[in-house]
């Protein structure tokens, strides 16, 4: 439901209200705690042409049964954006999409770096200063940080980027430095990851989900993304022109979530399934396994199994320093031939063993139905 006069969403999980510079808050109905608390703040911030901005605009949302659809319409800057929310049924997950419509603005700072050496230290690196997502999340001082890397996840040590001289003369370099948890909470910090981050304490935590490579700058618990950056860059400068868009998607948790389940649900988020071919039965649907594999060694992992064509792949990895194998099967299809990471195949299948040397990456191809 949606009250137009108080500017309040109503979901089966979130109490939300919105303003004209966004979003003031949204509260879990549940148990009746805020996750992210904007107050007066934009929910969108940039330093546009040299000042500082936050986002004005407008409202509208349409409501059904099992659905809330959220649309800002308005600008940053003197840009012209749409910023959009959906609410699906009793789903946490919250997904979002922006649209600016830019005209060789410049977007993000250029005098932060003026005047000090170049390596590492140049304009583009300063996230807080682009079009960011800004959110004030409720969560303790003695929140972590988590990230995905290509086959782990990372957490934050709560070093902070510092600058140190180098071997050359008149030279310096950023080095990671451990620092106090004091200092480390109210300093800014700069977080990448593949397709998720997220930052938690011991009761709850907020996970941003990309299509892509995210980046973050955090400061306390003030999370910045940035979706939007046009100035001078140290790889070739581009002033962009035209409309650009992303999609993303916020996912409050509860402390119980393992960050490997929020794993699966951000991989899920960017590759939603949309069918399935099963054979008639009357057993239950989660039954169902287009692949599944043995193996007396925990390192083998199924990294990801996605359609190419009328064939399907599946990429594995050894995260050991051990040789390993690993039995595979499949009830829909026929194990052919190892692939390059490509899908060239590589070489042709006798059995379904594969063998692994220590952090090896090795890619199989499945051809359905045979």
């Amino acid at each position: 439901s949606y009250n137009e006069e108080s500017g309040r969403i109503i979901t089966p999980c979130y109490d939300i209200r919105l303003t004209d510079k966004g979003l003031r808050y949204i509260k879990k109905l549940s148990t009746d705690e805020i996750i992210f608390n904007n107050g007066e703040e934009s929910i969108l911030t940039a330093n546009v042409n040299g000042k500082d901005c936050g986002s004005q605009g407008k409202w509208r949302v349409s409501c059904s049964p099992s659905s809330a659809c959220a649309v800002f319409n308005g600008e940053i800057g003197g840009i012209p954006l749409q910023f959009t929310m959906n609410f699906c049924g009793k789903s946490e997950l919250i997904e979002c999409k922006t649209v600016f419509h830019m005209n060789n603005e410049l977007v993000g700072r250029t005098d932060v770096t003026q005047g000090r050496p170049v390596p590492l230290t140049v304009n583009g690196h300063h996230h807080e200063d682009k079009l960011c997502l800004n959110l004030h999340l409720n969560l303790k001082e003695n929140r972590k940080m988590y990230r995905d890397l290509p086959y782990s996840i990372s957490e934050w040590n709560g070093a902070l980027r510092k600058t140190e001289t180098y071997w050359y003369p008149d030279d310096e370099i950023l080095i990671d430095t451990e620092v106090s948890p004091e200092e480390s909470f109210k300093s800014t910090t700069y977080y990448h990851g593949i397709n998720w981050l997220n930052l938690r304490d011991d009761e709850k935590g907020v996970a941003v989900f990309n299509k892509g490579c995210m980046g973050c700058a955090v400061k306390g618990n003030n999370l910045l993304i940035p979706l939007l950056y046009s100035n001078e860059y140290m790889c070739g400068t581009r002033i962009l022109n035209g409309t650009f868009e992303n999609e993303f998607a916020i996912f409050p948790f509860s402390s119980e979530l393992s960050n490997i389940e929020i794993h699966k649900r951000a991989i899920s988020y960017e590759y939603p399934l949309v069918s399935i071919k099963a054979l008639v039965g009357e057993g239950p649907c989660d039954d169902l396994s287009l692949l599944s594999f043995k193996s007396e060694s925990d390192g083998i992992i199924l990294t990801t199994i996605y359609p190419e064509k009328d064939y399907i792949l599946a990429r594995f990895c050894n995260y050991s320093d051990n040789r390993a194998c690993a039995d595979l099967s499949t009830p829909y299809g026929k194990l052919v031939a190892e692939t390059d990471l490509l899908g060239n195949e590589t070489k042709a299948l006798s059995e379904n063993v594969l063998q692994f040397h220590p952090w090896e990456i090795k890619t199989v191809k499945i051809v359905v139905g045979k």
